[in-house]
């Protein structure tokens, strides 16, 4: 076989692979492979970086460009097949038959109409079609920050009331159903969750030093809005109106987000207070705008909205945790297990008992719970001060690592509790009757060891967070009417 017929015999097998479009390389001169080797770099659109100019300039790319966009915008096919014109398809078999009354179609009829049938099948989905014109009016999302700050104040301003239902809660089975993850999760533990207190937003902060807010709807959770700190942050929470959000790590300052202008306050050191406030990262705002911080030394330093200082109050021992009541009063646990109940206004303790081993409290209402290095969670109501010493109303021992985030519902019905020693050890308790529900988590609920959980403003959404940044949202039923 001599090398033109081998050359006609490689070409006619690349037309068969390749189909009829495809042509060679013929050209053997050094000078012709350098030619097609250019005009491959053009067609395609990129070309191998090798460190040296090889003189692809602005107007080459303008002209890559314009190319690709002729391309696009033809509606041709990727692939042609000489054959289809020539074939010629029976109809003849009985799966054919239901096609039409014709006995044979061509190649490119026989196409069209089984593209036509998977087109009734599987129509186009509607997030696949995209209308520029109806996409006018959405206002541009910065890549860092998310959603622009005129949105976020909009949304702010908006009056979205959330129902709340008074109905008495199972004491049997909980009735809960998970929602969809957030679409962008945390890029380390997560220290800190907290829900706006009208709205169905909240926020998740942590190690990776960026409060997140997210947007909650029906079916998903948006990513809505973050701010980067210059600092790990401890703690964070919404101010009772909602449009603030305080924000402090281990540092002697506290960070003030302001939702609808985007501004950044910082409150400086508390001077005079310095050697019992050395550091702002564990606070509590209270429904009327006070902030109690906890200090150095048993102390616990009372600022208002715009920092400045206004009194403090001091127990002894090593403060473990503080939590405000709805009437203003606040309650302040020690690591030993002392509990006072503060009255703000007159500097004066209201009450005071006993809980070994307090880690954690929470108050709602006349209701306050009590975590405990044991993993013991005492529940305490009005009729369990009227004993002495106070005796809990209802008690939970199904976790046996120390508890480290707690929550109460809205009415004083469900307790939330949770333990970071140990993983998946969250368990909802029904406070009426001191027991835990036993269908909810199970053993494939996907918790990991929870760091953070928060109940929104009505208690409908449970938010939970772990060690590796990961949120999982769940709905109560029961509160969602």
């Amino acid at each position: 076989m001599t090398d033109e017929d081998k050359k006609l015999r490689e070409q006619q097998l690349e037309k068969a692979v390749f189909g009829d479009d495809y042509v060679g390389d013929s050209d053997t001169s050094e000078n012709q492979d350098q030619d097609q080797d250019q005009d491959d770099t053009e067609s395609v659109g990129f070309y191998l970086d090798d460190g040296l100019d090889d003189g692809l300039e602005n107007d080459s790319l303008d002209s890559l460009s314009e190319s690709e966009s002729d391309v696009s915008s033809e509606d041709s096919d990727a692939w042609i097949d000489s054959d289809d014109e020539t074939v010629s398809v029976s109809l003849t078999a009985d799966r054919l038959k239901k096609l039409g009354t014709e006995k044979s179609l061509t190649g490119k009829q026989y196409v069209s109409r089984l593209r036509n049938q998977f087109t009734k099948l599987h129509p186009v989905p509607k997030w696949a079609s995209f209308d520029v014109e109806k996409h006018e009016t959405i206002q541009p999302i910065d890549e860092v920050s998310g959603l622009s700050t005129t949105a976020l104040a909009d949304l702010l301003n908006s009056s979205v009331d959330l129902v709340v239902t008074n109905k008495f809660l199972n004491p049997q089975n909980i009735d809960i159903e998970r929602l969809p993850d957030p679409v962008f999760m945390n890029d380390a533990a997560v220290q800190t969750l907290d829900f706006h207190p009208n709205l169905s937003l909240f926020l998740s902060a942590g190690f990776d030093q960026t409060i997140r807010l997210y947007h909650i709807t029906t079916k998903s959770s948006a990513y809505f809005k973050s701010l980067k700190l210059p600092t790990p942050i401890k703690t964070a929470a919404f101010d009772p109106s909602g449009k603030f959000i305080y924000a402090a790590g281990r540092r002697r300052y506290m960070y003030i987000w302001n939702l609808e202008t985007g501004d950044v306050q910082k409150i400086s050191r508390l001077y005079g207070h310095a050697e019992s406030q050395r550091s702002m990262e564990r606070f509590a705002v209270s429904r009327s705008g006070l902030i109690a911080l906890i200090g150095s030394q048993g102390w616990v330093n009372i600022i208002n909205s715009a920092g400045v200082w206004t009194t403090a109050v001091k127990i002894e021992g090593i403060i473990a945790d503080i939590a405000w009541g709805d009437d203003g009063t606040l309650t302040v646990a020690s690591q030993a297990g002392d509990i006072y109940e503060w009255d703000i206004t007159t500097k004066t303790v209201l009450r005071k008992w006993t809980d070994f081993g307090c880690t954690c409290l929470a108050r709602k209402g006349k209701v306050t719970a009590v975590g405990t290095q044991s993993g013991v969670v005492n529940v305490y109501n009005a009729q369990s001060f009227l004993h002495d010493p106070p005796k809990p109303c209802s008690s939970f021992n199904q976790i046996v690592t120390p508890i480290s985030s707690l929550q109460i519902s809205f009415d004083g019905q469900l307790v939330v509790f949770a333990s970071k020693g140990k993983k998946d050890s969250l368990r909802l308790g029904h406070i009426a009757t001191g027991t835990a529900y036993r269908n909810w988590p199970t053993s494939g609920t996907p918790l990991g060891r929870v760091t953070a959980l928060a109940l929104s403003a009505p208690s409908h959404i449970l938010v939970t967070a772990n060690d590796v940044g990961k949120m999982r949202l769940w709905r109560l039923n029961h509160y969602a009417q």
